[in-house]
């Protein structure tokens, strides 16, 4: 038993990547984590460099499985550190980047598709995913919008203009 009981431990991983992509792996002062900082040093040093992306998973897997352990709960509660102390800076790194986020190219990780349906299953599952996202900021905004308009006095008759 690993002594993890998570469904994932992909939100530990990817905390773990943005912390590398926005080069804040030193942010820690937290002296439990001078053995984990050091190791990442090393890697970020020999990491080859595509734009400001450093990935993770080859650190992991391949160079210190070591933290795997536990659900990678060492360098889950590692990134939580540096972003609860570094939070603007954390912020202001990782923003630009959601659009682009949202926009990727599908990935099927299921995989192999076969060539004619490949793309439109990727498409598909793309806009399933997003359709899953969509939601939220559309009825918080539908939400904000009718707040403001009873604040406003602009209630009209009819009840289902809210």
């Amino acid at each position: 038993s690993t002594g993890y009981y998570g469904l994932s431990d992909a939100s530990d991983i990817n905390l773990f990547g943005e912390v590398l992509t926005c080069h804040l792996q030193d942010a820690t002062t937290n002296p439990s984590y001078a053995h984990l900082r050091s190791d990442v040093d090393a890697y970020i040093a020999t990491y080859p460099q595509y734009h400001d992306f450093v990935d993770p998973w080859p650190f992991l897997y391949t160079l210190h499985p070591e933290y795997l352990g536990g659900g990678m709960k060492v360098v889950g509660a590692y990134s939580k550190d540096i972003v609860m102390h570094h939070p603007v800076q954390f912020l202001g790194c990782i923003l630009p980047t959601i659009g682009a986020s949202w926009l990727a190219t599908p990935v099927h990780y299921a995989g192999p598709v076969p060539a004619p349906l490949a793309r439109p299953f990727n498409t598909l599952a793309q806009w399933t995913l997003l359709g899953a996202y969509l939601p939220l900021p559309v009825l918080l905004g539908a939400f904000c919008w009718a707040t403001w308009r009873r604040m406003t006095g602009h209630v009209p008759s009819s009840p289902l203009w809210l």
